[in-house]
């Protein structure tokens, strides 16, 4: 005598983030396993009274397998229900992830970033037309064409980069 087979169990694990959770759970546990004889000892004792409560519920599981078909067919169903309005549910974490980080990326924060943007090259320009902001600009050319004699005079081009760059 068998328990009887939930198809709702191999539905779920279709699900990408379920498979990775559970193969990711399964590694955990097996390394936990094997880190020392007495919890490999312990745990293979666990699993042994699993399989012996396991025997002992089937032949009731089995006079129960209408009903408990039901709620696994409903299940399915449900699953269904929920890759259809959110088909999401099957893509990789990694494409979700990739996804998510681009919606917020594209919507909320890059209106801020625009916003900002903008606020800051008016307030820029706004400092900058007046008549301190004109003598800035004017000293920072000044400065900029020095240290552009200085690099030139120090540091001047090779024949190859005249060439490549010529004045």
């Amino acid at each position: 005598v068998t328990m009887p087979q939930l198809h709702v169990i191999e539905k779920l694990r279709q699900i990408p983030l379920v498979e990775i959770a559970y193969n990711t759970s399964a590694g955990v546990y097996k390394r936990v396993k094997d880190c020392n004889g007495l919890v490999h000892w312990t745990l293979n004792g666990a699993e042994g009274a699993f399989q012996i409560a396991l025997g002992a519920v089937t032949p009731v599981a089995v006079k129960l397998q209408q009903p408990i078909n039901l709620v696994d067919d409903t299940l399915c169903k449900g699953i269904d229900v929920l890759q259809e309005k959110v088909p999401i549910v099957k893509e990789p974490p990694s494409q979700i992830y990739e996804s998510a980080k681009s919606y917020v990326s594209n919507s909320a924060a890059a209106g801020k970033v625009q916003s900002i943007t903008t606020k800051s090259w008016e307030k820029a320009n706004e400092v900058l037309s007046t008549s301190y902001g004109n003598m800035a600009l004017n000293g920072l050319d000044t400065t900029s064409n020095i240290a552009d004699k200085y690099i030139d005079y120090y540091l001047p081009a090779e024949e190859d980069e005249e060439n490549i760059h010529p004045h």
